[in-house]
């Protein structure tokens, strides 16, 4: 009865490793796109979604977001933000092709241009995205100085207060040390 009831149990194990793909093959499953930064870039700015909760769009949506500069980078006149194929982004910067932005632009430019409320938008509803996107800045200002200039110029501070520390060079006048 032992040995009957383990091959019972050995068989609906076995069967029940299969159903997870039996209940996915149901025709359910929509595919997604990621739209993201260049990994260089993560540091520089972050893409924020405005109608979802996060950096993934149905295949052949439209994705609105909003891009906010991180880590003391800030836009200047001459900062732009292009979209590109995930895919093939390096390869075409190799073989000097860039001709792959206006399949993804809302207005087929060469670069993204934002709406009244500083709001991106890729894909169109005649052409929605159909593969994965990273987003790519140019002209970023880093307003944070480099780690170097910004420890000699707190190094430079520190010896600074501490001469006018040591020789009371700080005190207000009528204050004593």
């Amino acid at each position: 009865m032992k040995k009957v009831l383990a091959v019972i149990l050995a068989a609906v194990m076995c069967v029940m490793c299969a159903v997870p793909a039996v209940l996915a093959a149901d025709g359910s499953y929509t595919k997604a796109h990621s739209v993201t930064t260049l990994e260089e870039q993560s540091r520089m700015f972050t893409i924020v979604p405005v109608d979802a909760d996060s950096n993934y769009v149905a295949d052949g949506g439209i994705f609105k977001f909003k891009i906010e500069p991180t880590g003391g980078y800030e836009e200047n006149d001459t900062t732009c933000y292009r979209a590109f194929a995930a895919d093939s982004y390096y390869v075409d910067i190799i073989n000097g092709n860039e001709e792959n932005i206006a399949d993804f632009t809302f207005d087929g430019r060469d670069h993204l241009i934002p709406d009244e409320n500083g709001v991106y938008t890729i894909g169109t509803a005649q052409k929605g995205i159909d593969r994965d996107i990273v987003i790519v800045a140019y002209n970023l200002v880093n307003n944070g100085g480099s780690s170097i200039i910004n420890f000699l110029t707190r190094l430079g501070q520190f010896f600074a207060d501490l001469i006018n520390w040591f020789f009371g060079l700080g005190l207000k006048p009528g204050t004593r040390g």
